[in-house]
């Protein structure tokens, strides 16, 4: 999933990663804000979706953009975790649209909770990836 989530944050072109250490580096320097702009434009998030999974403001957001900054270590580490997911939510449900409206609809195998709401945190992201992967593999979710 790591090349499908990359794709989605503008690799090869905004984020060089050929590697799991080169893809730390990238992380740690900070994506290019304009991997976000790519994100939200290819994943279809609104900007406030996107500053509350990444822990930042609305405001915060444009400014890189505006400025064509780098984003903080901890927006980009997020940023990719939320790339992840819908990577991998694609990959399972064979479909991007699918895949967008499953990460938007409460779940049972979350507990009712809406799975969006879930990727602010790593504790919740794995709880989607588990969930994600039990519908892979053909179990009841």
């Amino acid at each position: 999933m790591t090349s499908a989530a990359l794709s989605l944050l503008g690799a090869p072109r905004l984020i060089r990663a050929s590697s799991p250490f080169d893809l730390d580096r990238e992380i740690r320097r900070g994506f290019p804000a304009e991997s976000l702009v790519r994100f939200k434009r290819d994943a279809g998030f609104s900007f406030e979706e996107i500053a509350a999974l990444l822990d930042v403001s609305a405001k915060t957001i444009e400014r890189a953009i505006a400025r064509r900054a780098r984003l903080s270590h901890g927006a980009s580490d997020r940023l990719y975790r939320v790339a992840s997911i819908l990577a991998l939510a694609e990959h399972v449900l064979e479909d991007r649209k699918e895949a967008l409206a499953w990460l938007h609809t409460p779940q049972h195998g979350l507990g009712g909770r809406v799975p969006i709401e879930l990727l602010a945190t790593e504790a919740g992201s794995r709880e989607i990836e588990t969930l994600l992967e039990r519908i892979e593999h053909g179990f009841l979710a």
